[in-house]
């Protein structure tokens, strides 16, 4: 039954040769134009926290990126017609002349990152790392597993309501496993504030390392933000946590945020 069950998918997959390049489940990753409009539906920033400049070109892709410690690059290849090839996006971050990464970010059918696999450069030394991400059906980034050459990881990110409830992350070396709540109210902020900029600081205030893949959230790569924005966390295993705070201009967008040690700010 196996063989025949085998056999049938194969001549499936043949059959479907022209239309797809095999029967994997990157399949639609082939192509996929990269909707610009997607995340930051109401308006892209100028500036983010540890980014001080966002450059976009003529068609609204994100180009490049000023960082407080070196530049962003972001070349496209194959977005536009499936019959090109796999879509995927190539981030160079130069740090000095002999320092940079290389992310080559493949895109699934939704238009975020897939695959990463990431070559970093320092100084004579090579490094690697690679990521692959899921994501549920609102578009939002819901799994993420990372590895490298002594580092193997799962992170599980749990949604309600349009919002991170909880953040859960698996060392798949030693089994040690954390989890943390992630909060929308505390005794200052009762009503949950809207996350009108869809902004997303992923390691600052949801503790979901992304190390350098983190940049392709502000290219509109890494998904769609959550309905509100986290004004803290909650370790229940040992019954502690941290707040900070967002500082809201006229219109509704978030202009800077307090970790209780200093503020960074956005600019739109």
């Amino acid at each position: 039954m196996k063989t025949l069950k085998f056999l049938a998918t194969g001549l499936a997959c043949m059959a479907l040769l022209a239309g797809f390049s095999s029967c994997s489940d990157d399949d639609e990753s082939a192509g996929d134009t990269v909707d610009t409009e997607a995340v930051f539906t109401n308006g892209w920033p100028k500036s983010a926290p540890g980014i001080y400049s966002i450059t976009r070109n003529a068609e609204g892709l994100v180009t490049a990126m000023e960082l407080d410690y070196g530049d962003v690059t972001f070349d496209y290849h194959n977005i536009k017609t499936r019959s090109d090839g796999d879509a995927y996006v190539l981030m160079t971050i130069t740090y000095s002349e002999e320092s940079y990464a290389e992310l080559k970010m493949k895109l699934g059918g939704n238009g975020f990152v897939s695959n990463c696999d990431m070559t970093y450069y320092d100084y004579g030394e090579t490094d690697h790392k690679s990521w692959k991400l899921s994501y549920n059906s609102a578009g939002q980034l819901n799994r993420v597993r990372y590895s490298s050459s002594d580092e193997n990881e799962e992170t599980r990110i749990t949604y309600s309501g349009g919002d991170i409830t909880n953040v859960t992350e698996k060392d798949n070396i030693d089994g040690d496993e954390y989890s943390y709540d992630i909060l929308y109210t505390d005794d200052e902020v009762t009503t949950p504030i809207e996350n009108k900029g869809n902004v997303m600081l992923f390691d600052e205030t949801l503790y979901i390392d992304l190390d350098q893949l983190g940049y392709a959230y502000y290219a509109g790569l890494l998904g769609k933000a959550t309905r509100h924005l986290p004004v803290g966390y909650y370790d229940p295993e040992y019954d502690d946590g941290y707040s900070y705070s967002w500082g809201i201009d006229e219109n509704g967008f978030p202009i800077w945020i307090d970790y209780g040690d200093g503020s960074e700010y956005f600019e739109w």
